[in-house]
C-alpha cells in the first residue's frame, strides 16, 4: 500500500470507531449499544465542559471582563458534537446563509504575494467604518466556511469594513524576497497600506484563528507596542508554543491533512519557484511535514541562510 495513502491513517486514528462498527455488523453487540454509549458520552461532555478565561489582573482588561460578564459565561458544546474533532468537521462544512450578494476584491501588498481580500455585501456600505482584519489558519481562505461566517457576523452585526489577510504562501502571485523577512513584517506592510488608503486615524482591529492567531499575537508583541496600528485583537485557538503543539497536537492524520494542502500550494505556485531551485519532486512526494517546512517554507521566508549559519 502507498505510504501516502489516507487509509492506514484513518484506520489507526479511529480504530475504536471501526471496531465498534465491525462488532455491530457481526452482531456481537446489539446495534443500539453504540447509540446509547455515544449519547451517554455526549451527556458527559455536556455536563463537565467549562470555560477558563485568562487575562492580566489589575489592568484595563480586568474591567472589560467584568463589564462583559464573561467570567460567569459557561460554554456548552453542541450536544451531538461534544469533542473538538467533531466540532471542527461541522464548522468547516457549515456556512451561514445570507440574502446578500457577496463580492470579494483582492488587493496585493508589495511584491511577495501577500494580499487582502476585501469582503463586500450588496446593500451594506461599511466603507467609512472601523476595519477588521481576519487572520485565518494555515489553510484558511475566503472560501472556508469558518472564515466567511465570521466575516458575515462582523459585516452585518458588527458594521466593520472587513478583509481577510492572506500570507505569501497561499496564492499564485508568490514571489520571494532576497532579504531575511519575518511573517510580522508582511503584516506590518499590509497595515501601512491600509493606513495609507484609509488614513492614519482609522481604527483597525484583528481576529486570528490558529496559525493566523499566532501571527497576529506575535505582531502585537513585537511591533504593535511601538506604533499602535492595531487598536484591539482577538486570538482564537492559538498554538502559542509550536514545538510542544506539534509534538502533542499534530498527530499523523492532521499532519497529512496540512501537508496535502501545502503540496497543492506548491503545484499552484510552481512557476514562481524556479529561482529558488527547489526540489519540487521531493516536496510533492514527502510524507513528512517537517521535511516540507525545511525545504519549502523556510526558503520562502528567506530562512535558509540563517539556518546554515546556525548549523556551522
Amino acid at each position: 500500500m502507498d505510504k501516502n495513502s489516507w487509509l492506514p491513517l484513518l484506520l489507526k486514528q479511529f480504530w475504536i470507531f471501526w471496531l465498534i462498527i465491525i462488532l455491530t455488523v457481526l452482531r456481537i453487540i446489539p446495534f443500539y449499544y453504540p447509540i446509547i454509549g455515544y449519547l451517554l458520552f455526549c451527556l458527559y461532555h455536556r455536563l463537565t465542559s467549562y470555560t477558563e478565561i485568562l487575562y492580566t489582573k489589575n489592568t484595563e482588561m480586568e474591567e472589560i471582563i467584568k463589564k462583559s460578564k464573561l467570567e460567569s459565561f459557561k460554554f456548552k458544546p453542541s450536544f451531538l458534537f461534544p469533542i473538538t474533532p467533531l466540532q471542527f468537521i461541522i464548522l468547516s462544512r457549515t456556512k451561514i446563509k445570507t440574502n446578500h450578494k457577496i463580492s470579494v476584491t483582492r488587493k496585493f501588498i508589495g511584491k511577495n504575494g501577500v494580499c487582502l481580500d476585501w469582503i463586500k455585501y450588496e446593500g451594506i456600505n461599511n466603507e467609512n467604518n472601523p476595519i477588521l482584519i481576519i487572520f485565518p489558519g494555515l489553510t484558511g481562505c475566503v472560501d472556508d466556511p469558518y472564515v466567511i461566517n465570521i466575516a458575515n457576523e462582523c459585516i452585518i452585526n458588527g458594521g466593520f469594513n472587513t478583509c481577510i489577510y492572506q500570507m505569501r504562501l497561499l496564492n499564485d502571485k508568490l514571489k520571494v524576497d532576497k532579504r531575511y523577512l519575518f511573517l510580522i513584517d508582511d503584516i506590518d506592510e499590509a497595515l501601512d497600506e491600509i493606513k495609507k488608503e484609509y488614513g492614519e486615524n482609522k481604527n483597525i482591529y484583528g481576529i486570528g484563528f490558529s496559525y493566523g492567531a499566532n501571527q497576529l499575537v506575535k505582531y502585537l508583541g513585537q511591533k504593535n507596542y511601538i506604533k499602535k496600528k492595531i487598536n484591539g485583537a482577538v486570538s482564537i485557538s492559538n498554538p502559542y508554543e509550536f514545538i510542544i503543539s506539534s509534538r502533542l497536537g499534530l498527530n499523523k492524520l492532521y499532519n497529512r491533512m496540512l501537508l496535502t494542502f501545502l503540496q497543492k500550494v506548491v503545484v499552484k505556485t510552481r512557476k514562481n519557484l524556479e529561482d529558488l531551485k527547489l526540489d519540487i519532486d521531493l516536496l510533492l512526494n514527502t510524507n513528512q511535514l517537517k521535511e516540507f517546512d525545511d525545504f519549502y517554507t523556510a526558503k520562502i521566508f528567506g530562512l535558509v541562510a540563517q539556518m546554515n549559519i546556525i548549523e556551522m
